[in-house]
């Protein structure tokens, strides 16, 4: 990737007053450290710093920092970490980390997946476990990111940190046995047990036989009421 240019302005004073003062003028407070030095007060352009955020989409990209009113502090920097408004989202801190080709620097590296696995093919699912891995080079040895190629990848396989293969140099501190990529086995959702509804049927004799035993009892209330007209 083209080396990237973040320009800067020194900052004087501190304080979320003056912090509140230069976001209303379209800018961020950030702070520069690193390599034992003391820290730098800085002002970067929220434009600016955002375009490079989309630029990098994410990744640990290595930049030059210019600051033309203090060129002693210009030096490879990495963006550390950002931080954002909970409610609307816009940048409203930003941490630098100077770099040294002399000392190393552990760093957070995304992954990225390229191919189509078989497994796919076969009706597997594609479960993304691992997004990043922590690395630890010099700088000029840091990629901007780690790519997988999961062709081959087929259903209950996984790809684990051990797997993978980097620059000379650039030493992985996460486990070993940590998974990364994993084609699962679909699941196969069990058919929901069908119920069956039986009518109860009377049958014919039953009803017949039951018309004919209700005939006597009716002669019965007849007979009683001649009876009683019989005593009248």
């Amino acid at each position: 990737m083209e080396a990237l240019v973040l320009r800067a302005k020194p900052r004087e004073g501190i304080g979320k007053e003056k912090a509140k003062k230069l976001r209303q003028k379209g800018s961020i407070p950030a702070v520069l450290y690193g390599e034992n030095a003391t820290p730098e007060n800085l002002i970067l352009n929220i434009v600016e710093l955002d375009h490079f955020l989309r630029a990098t989409r994410g990744q640990s990209v290595i930049f030059d920092l210019l600051v033309d009113e203090k060129p002693s502090i210009n030096s490879k920097v990495i963006i550390r970490e950002v931080q954002r408004d909970p409610v609307t989202h816009n940048l409203i801190h930003a941490d630098l980390l100077r770099l040294s080709e002399t000392h190393s620097v552990r760093l957070n590296i995304p992954i990225h997946l390229k191919g189509a696995a078989m497994g796919i093919k076969k009706g597997g699912i594609l479960e993304h476990l691992l997004r990043e891995v922590e690395v630890k080079a010099i700088p000029s040895k840091i990629p901007p990111f780690i790519e997988i190629d999961v062709s081959n990848l087929d259903v209950n396989k996984s790809i684990h940190i051990s797997d993978l293969k980097l620059a000379e140099g650039i030493e992985i501190l996460d486990s070993p046995e940590t998974p990364i990529v994993h084609i699962a086995t679909p699941k196969v959702e069990a058919e929901a047990p069908v119920a069956v509804v039986t009518e109860e049927v009377q049958e014919p004799e039953l009803v017949e036989k039951k018309k004919k035993e209700e005939v006597p009892e009716e002669k019965e209330k007849e007979k009683e009421k001649e009876k009683e007209k019989e005593k009248e």
